[in-house]
């Protein structure tokens, strides 16, 4: 739980992600060797800012002592840009 709120901040807190609703949810198996799975979804207008969602998760996840494997679900869509100015 706290690594998804983690996340939830980090992707908050980033001024060109404000307007789109990414989410992050994190599925952590209860075997330490079972890998820790972030599922990213939500709409973004541009390759950048999907680029910019996926470095902010590695920077948080790293270090966490286990292995994370990334969900990338996001949908890169220029209209969205549109529709959440």
């Amino acid at each position: 739980m706290t690594l998804q709120a983690k996340l939830s901040d980090a992707l908050l807190l980033e001024p060109s992600l404000s307007d789109f609703p990414i989410v992050a949810i994190v599925y952590a198996p209860l075997r330490k060797r079972s890998p820790v799975i972030v599922d990213i979804a939500g709409p973004v207008p541009s390759l950048e800012l999907r680029d910019l969602v996926l470095r902010i998760v590695k920077r948080e996840t790293a270090g966490i002592g286990r292995e994370v494997r990334i969900e990338d679900r996001m949908v890169v869509h220029p209209l969205v840009a549109r529709h959440a100015a």
